[in-house]
């Protein structure tokens, strides 16, 4: 047996070798598993509930722990042992190796199980202390420059929390569903990853993947693929169940939930408010496309997550060594997971943006700079990020140009509102409407006002030198022309802070030429040039 390490013994060889170390340590499987779950790995979390009984179920072949897993446990048998004085040379030969471990177990995850002992290589899954939160699309936060942060922010339980671990809790004895409704960047997906880190150690996870993710679940729905003791992880469930094979994998996912042989299972999802109440509307005809997702969508199935944290949430968010959560606490408004997920998307989406755009958002900043704003109209825009594009990109200019670069500036990310909402005449500020619901609404909005995030950690680029100097920003500047900076939308003359606008301003103070009013078409006043002192 000792020299068997691949092959169809190498599953025996671990167990064997598991016994052996265990034995020489002279712990109780209960006592082994209370020090496993004492240390905590570096930069990890400590797999949850390791018990006597499951040891013991690794001992007898019946199961295979996770690589994580089984290393920390033999870690810690490891340096028990050495504590009490014991050396490689009183035991076998490898024993007190973690080199010859980790080849063990690499031997064993690689052979198939024989004779049923182990579900864990016939069917899909991972174990869940080999997943990542990351791979399972739980959105990065943001990065306010400290190396030593982990990945994630510390984790604020709220009041869907507690009845999302209430069902985790049961799902040892029966298969249960649960879906997460909220828009984007509520924290849904990071909450159902927090959820089941408490499940045992023998639980796999499993999400659809190949050929397609729909696809791929429905096979597993229909064949013997998903055994026990597995979650079936839905993000963006909206995919699964609204397309071409929607019905067919409702339909499966009921039958499935029934299933006591086959259970239990645990089925965690996500959705949007929208897309639940697509799904979940009674038609008025004869023609219903989504009977089988309404009847599986049932309300007992479904946790709202709210878009704010309540006053106590945000106050525990905020008295956490974090941060990001303080920075997210300050500058959210209680939107807090929406800060921490939008903000980094809506840089990387400054990143990836065309040419035009980028030199919107660039120019609206030098011009904020200047001491105009905070609201800008279009004409200004337009002028100063025209002056910021080099001579190929300005010949490649559509028409279109300067509308699409401001449709660009203006959609939302994960969440968080647009760097520029656009002020529409007779309006609020929006969020950030599309193009589509901009064209029902009517004339497309002359001024724009920059959102609550525009400016926060990174979100858009900042300048690196002051108002004044450099040629980019005197560029910028002396391009505007008077009668494009007069009014906002409610009538109040735009104006520059004392000593802050540049002098070819006041060199174009002469110019007639129309300004932009309150809506409709523009309409000829009186030009008011900013000068020092005047109102902001």
């Amino acid at each position: 047996m000792a020299g068997a390490q691949g092959g169809d013994d190498a599953r025996e060889l671990f167990a064997a070798r598991l016994t052996e170390l265990l034995n020489a340590s002279g712990l109780t499987q209960e006592r082994a598993a209370a020090k496993v779950n004492q240390r905590s790995p570096a930069g990890r979390k400590v797999p949850p509930r390791i018990t006597g009984r499951l040891i013991s179920s690794w001992k007898c072949g019946h199961h295979l722990p996770s690589r994580q897993t089984a290393m920390l446990l033999v870690r810690v048998l490891i340096d028990h042992m050495r504590n009490r004085g014991a050396s490689p040379d009183s035991v076998s030969a490898g024993l007190l190796d973690e080199a010859a471990w980790r080849a063990w177990w690499r031997a064993a995850d690689a052979t198939p199980a024989v004779d049923g002992r182990t579900e864990t290589r016939n069917v899909v899954g991972r174990p869940i202390g080999d997943t990542a939160p990351l791979a399972l699309d739980v959105h990065p936060a943001i990065d306010v420059g400290d190396a030593r942060l982990p990945t994630l922010p510390p984790y604020v339980r709220r009041e869907h929390d507690e009845e999302l671990r209430r069902l985790v809790a049961s799902a040892g004895s029966s298969s249960a569903m649960a879906v997460l409704v909220g828009d984007s960047s509520t924290g849904k997906t990071r909450a159902l990853w927090e959820a089941v880190q408490e499940l045992p150690e023998d639980w796999l996870l499993w999400q659809p993947s190949t050929p397609t993710p729909p696809r791929a679940l429905l096979d597993g729905l229909t064949t013997s693929a998903i055994g026990p003791r597995t979650v079936l992880w839905l993000d963006e469930l909206k995919y699964y169940l609204g397309g071409p094979l929607g019905e067919q994998i409702a339909a499966a996912l009921r039958e499935f939930l029934h299933d006591s042989v086959r259970g239990p299972v645990l089925v965690l999802g996500t959705l949007w408010r929208k897309d639940l109440q697509r799904l979940r509307q009674v038609p008025s005809g004869w023609d219903d496309p989504h009977h089988e997702a309404r009847r599986l969508l049932d309300p007992d199935r479904i946790l709202p997550v709210p878009e704010h944290f309540s006053a106590d949430e945000a106050d525990r968010a905020a008295a956490t060594a974090d941060s990001r959560l303080t920075l997210a606490f300050e500058a959210s408004g209680g939107r807090i997971t929406q800060f921490l997920a939008g903000v980094p998307a809506l840089r990387r989406s400054y990143e990836l943006a065309p040419a035009t755009a980028r030199a919107v958002l660039d120019a609206a900043i030098d011009i904020r700079r200047f001491g105009l704003g905070p609201d800008l109209p279009a004409a200004l825009l337009e002028e100063a990020a025209f002056e910021l594009l080099d001579d190929v990109t300005r010949s490649t200019l559509r028409p279109a140009w300067i509308a699409e670069a401001l449709d660009c500036t203006s959609t939302p990310c994960r969440g968080a509102p647009a760097r520029w909402c656009p002020l529409v005449p007779g309006h609020r500020a929006t969020a950030s409407p599309t193009s589509s619901s901009r064209k029902a609404a009517g004339p497309a909005p002359r001024w724009f006002r920059p959102g609550p995030h525009g400016r926060s950690s990174g979100a858009m680029p900042m300048p690196t030198v002051s108002p004044g100097s450099g040629m980019k920003h005197t560029r910028v500047a002396c391009s505007v022309k008077p009668h494009s900076v007069t009014r906002r939308p409610s009538g109040q003359v735009i104006g520059g802070r004392p000593g802050r606008l540049p002098a070819c301003w006041k060199q174009r103070a002469g110019s007639s030429r129309p300004s932009v009013g309150t809506g409709g078409a523009p309409k000829p006043e009186r030009t008011r040039t900013p000068t020092p002192g005047s109102p902001g």
